[in-house]
């Protein structure tokens, strides 16, 4: 059974909670962001969701979200409130939470959007986010079951946003240590002096402050898998250190003497370019082969456009009452390049879920850095190929996707295979007896 912690300032609130949902969650309660923050930090086993008011006295519930995220198992945390304070909510799912519910509660909401988010944690969502119909990420996706099958070191690369930490989790969940745990650390997130301990460990005394003994993570995913992100911000010292484990199979606890082997699965990723870093004297050669055993880049969106209209349907059908979006909508989002990759294009798909739940949404009522820039057409960025693979083969479809009339689309479709018609009679020119004559020198014996 999941564990479930309920956060609310308001007994009656949290209490009314937990017996409506006590059949189905273990469930914990804490009156205030502080306890909550307590608990979480020393259960065991860690909890898989947390429910919490987001106005509180003291900590309120963007910083129990916030405090989720630093966790090695972080639970999925959705917010309640009764203030529709939307800007709030929006802040706190583009910061991470995996929903947002107001206040007075429906409970058939409450209950959906815990097994919605209970189904993402296990897997369902990394395969809706990496899954797409573009030749691009069939490729990723052909990679990851070919690599999750060994214990070879994977390296992610990819922009910010493209999903490189979901792609790790899915690796873990395809190979023979998926009943292990999966951690994942980032590097650039952990303070310098703090790295080596947070990685291998430290014994009671180790330095000051360190009052009894504490695993790493390289310890606490024993048996499992360990993603290492941004392994391009390590420092130089702990860079060594690293090598060193990943030759010796093994390592020892800061300040400790006992060797312990290295039983974890390692997945590294970065948005850098290591191969510059290199050049440059930032990273070591040595350490970015052994990392790169085999490598894998994550295309950005733009480079894979087909995968732009699932993926906004599958992130708005994740919230209750979610929005539909006008073809010219759909089009102008198509056309639109994702800087910020998958990552960005939830959080709009949050955003937009908070603000317009129910509604129809049309272009002009999108924001305006979705606009095609100066003397730029968005929407012939997409081809009709392009078009008609976005649709699932869906010619009207196709024709929102497009932002035009299904008449103007079949007429661009027929010209289209007119011309192609033409071409090909011209590349094999009559011959008298009717037979297309064959090009110089080919399918000769």
């Amino acid at each position: 059974m999941e564990r479930l912690l309920i956060v609310d300032d308001e007994r009656h609130a949290r209490e009314g909670l937990a017996a409506a949902l006590g059949n189905a969650y273990a469930v914990s309660l804490a009156a205030s962001g502080g306890e909550a923050m307590d608990l979480l930090g020393r259960a065991d086993p860690p909890f898989d969701l947390v429910l919490t008011d987001l106005r509180m006295p003291g900590r309120s519930g963007l910083d129990v979200a916030a405090h989720c995220r630093t966790l090695p198992r972080p639970p999925a945390c959705i917010l309640m409130s009764a203030y529709g304070d939307i800007p709030t909510a929006v802040q706190a799912m583009r910061a991470g939470a995996a929903d947002f519910l107001p206040k007075p509660l429906n409970l058939d909401a409450v209950e959906a959007a815990l097994r919605r988010t209970a189904e993402e944690r296990k897997g369902a969502a990394t395969q809706a986010i990496i899954l797409g119909r573009s030749p691009a990420m069939a490729r990723v996706l052909d990679l990851v079951r070919r690599v999750a099958r060994s214990d070879a070191t994977v390296l992610l690369t990819g922009e910010t946003g493209t999903g490189k930490e979901l792609v790790a989790r899915e690796i873990h969940r395809q190979s023979a240590r998926a009943a292990g745990t999966f951690l994942a650390v980032n590097g650039a997130a952990l303070p310098r002096e703090m790295v080596e301990s947070s990685l291998f460990g430290h014994e009671r005394g180790a330095f000051t402050d360190a009052q009894r003994r504490h695993p790493g993570y390289f310890e606490r995913a024993r048996g499992g898998t360990l993603l290492l992100d941004e392994v391009g911000e390590l420092p130089a010292e702990t860079q060594v250190k690293l090598l060193r484990v990943l030759e010796s199979r093994s390592f020892e606890r800061l300040g400790g003497t006992e060797s312990i082997a290295l039983d974890v699965r390692l997945l590294a990723a970065t948005n850098r370019n290591l191969e510059e870093a290199v050049a440059r004297g930032d990273f070591r050669a040595d350490l970015f082969y052994r990392l790169g055993v085999i490598s894998l880049a994550l295309p950005p969106l733009r480079e894979r456009r087909e995968d732009i209209p699932p993926l906004l349907e599958h992130f708005l059908r994740a919230h209750a009452n979610p929005p539909r979006l006008h073809g010219d909508a759909m089009a102008m989002l198509c056309a639109y390049d994702w800087p910020g990759n998958v990552r960005e294009l939830r959080n709009f798909c949050d955003s937009l879920a908070v603000l317009r739940a129910g509604e129809v949404i049309r272009a002009e009522e999108l924001d305006s850095r979705f606009l095609p820039r100066r003397g730029e057409e968005g929407k012939e960025k997409i081809s009709l190929d392009g078009a008609l693979r976005m649709a699932g083969g869906n010619r009207s479809r196709a024709a929102e996707i497009l932002g035009v009339g299904r008449s103007t689309f079949y007429r661009r479709l027929r010209a289209r295979g007119e011309e192609i018609e033409k071409n090909a009679v011209h590349l094999g020119k009559s011959q008298p007896g009717g037979a297309p004559q064959r090009p110089s020198g080919e399918g000769e014996p």
